[in-house]
């Protein structure tokens, strides 16, 4: 009777441990991913361990009184172990909605003083947009890093952004670098927050790193282009004030430091590199919108041979670019045309945030903290089971 009772115990942690290996295979996305990842990286070995544990304890009803003292003590030591590491994990949870409360305040205080720096103290905004640069693009090589994301880091608006950074500190008075700069914010950045739906949700790094880099730029020239007057400020650059550009100037002097980029691009990622891409199956945009399925880009990819597909994916963001920095020069000329950008493309990465909040982050955040809570309920009752297996141990070695 007492062996049947460790066998079915025996069945319980095996089941789980199956349940958790079946959870690593899903490919969650958004919250959701952070949590799941979570819950699985602090019990993923608990769950190994159940499993050893479970061979173990197969192999006592064969020679089970000459084998229980040598099981007994392992299983006992390796019990205590698994209890706290249960404790752990039943407590992660709280912690992961606490980290995400913290994200949240962080986000939005970040949203406030970067308006009210634009209201009260636009010349504080180039520092301002420095510091989140440094901070941001280094938090996103660390993550993107250990992904295998990294090669995003080489794509165009990043680019941009640094460019952005040697005009600020290295060329404040040079008017062509302002013009291409210019160019390029209010041009491919901006409109990207449209065409990849960049959103606002406050308590993800990387929803606001993404935003950051496409939208904060077009807010840094506008105050830089409207706003910073006072030749005495802290960040004093020299722009296009009293002065103006031709559509010329806007739109083909851009295209040179494009071209060189997009050079550079293809002999660093589809030349140097490309073994080691495909060696180490690191994630690039070529690669990333060639298996893409749904995507007006991918699908334009996919209709070229696969021989062409490189050059028609050049080709169609060379065409997004040019499009995109059109309506630069209005931008440069008229105030108000400049302020329906930004706040339109605020008020959009808004409503993507909402439509994330509401329709995708509440649905999988509790669901994904529930399965938690679900998962470590489990791992509790093995550890009884365990538990009751020593007690077995116990109660035959006191009957011989």
């Amino acid at each position: 009777m007492d062996h049947k009772k460790v066998d079915k115990h025996e069945h319980n942690d095996s089941r789980a441990g199956e349940q958790v290996e079946e959870l690593r295979d899903e490919n969650p996305s958004t919250v959701s991913e952070d949590t799941n990842d979570a819950f699985v990286d602090a019990n993923l070995a608990l769950m190994r361990e159940l499993d050893a544990l479970a061979d173990a304890l197969q192999s006592l009803p064969v020679g089970f009184k000459e084998k229980m003292d040598s099981h007994r003590e392992k299983l006992a030591h390796k019990l205590e172990t698994r209890l706290k590491s249960v404790k752990d994990g039943m407590q992660r949870a709280p912690f992961i909605k606490t980290r995400d409360k913290f994200s949240f305040v962080a986000g939005v205080t970040n949203v406030a003083l970067t308006f009210l720096l634009l209201g009260r103290h636009p010349e504080w905004v180039p520092i301002y947009y420095t510091l989140k640069a440094f901070l941001l693009l280094t938090i996103r090589w660390y993550v993107f890093k250990g992904k295998k994301y990294h090669y995003f880091l080489f794509d165009f608006c990043y680019y941009a952004n640094i460019l952005v950074l040697l005009y600020l500190h290295f060329f404040p008075k040079s008017e062509t670098m302002f013009i291409i700069c210019f160019a390029f914010c209010t041009g491919p950045l901006a409109w990207s927050v449209l065409a990849w739906r960049n959103s606002l949700v406050f308590h993800s790094l990387d929803k606001t790193t993404s935003l950051f880099i496409h939208l904060t730029p077009n807010i840094l020239l506008y105050a830089l282009r409207w706003l910073d007057e006072d030749p005495d400020s802290l960040a004093t650059y020299e722009t296009l004030r009293g002065k103006d550009a031709t559509f010329t100037q806007m739109v083909f002097l851009p295209i040179i430091p494009y071209l060189i980029w997009q050079v550079l691009y293809l002999i660093k990622v589809q030349v140097i590199s490309a073994k080691k891409v495909e060696e180490q199956d690191y994630q690039t945009t070529f690669r990333w919108f060639s298996s893409m399925d749904k995507g007006g880009i991918g699908k334009l990819i996919k209709k070229a041979s696969p021989n062409r597909r490189l050059a028609a994916f050049v080709g169609y963001q060379l065409l997004y670019t040019i499009v995109t920095m059109l309506p630069s020069v209005l931008f440069l000329r008229y105030f108000w045309a400049h302020t329906i950008l930004i706040a339109g493309m605020c008020i959009l990465s808004a409503w993507n945030g909402a439509n994330y909040y509401f329709e995708v982050f509440s649905t999988r955040y509790m669901e994904s903290l529930e399965r938690g809570t679900e998962r470590i309920a489990r791992l509790r009752r093995g550890s009884l089971a365990l538990q009751q297996a020593i007690n077995i141990g116990d109660d035959a070695e006191k009957s011989q």
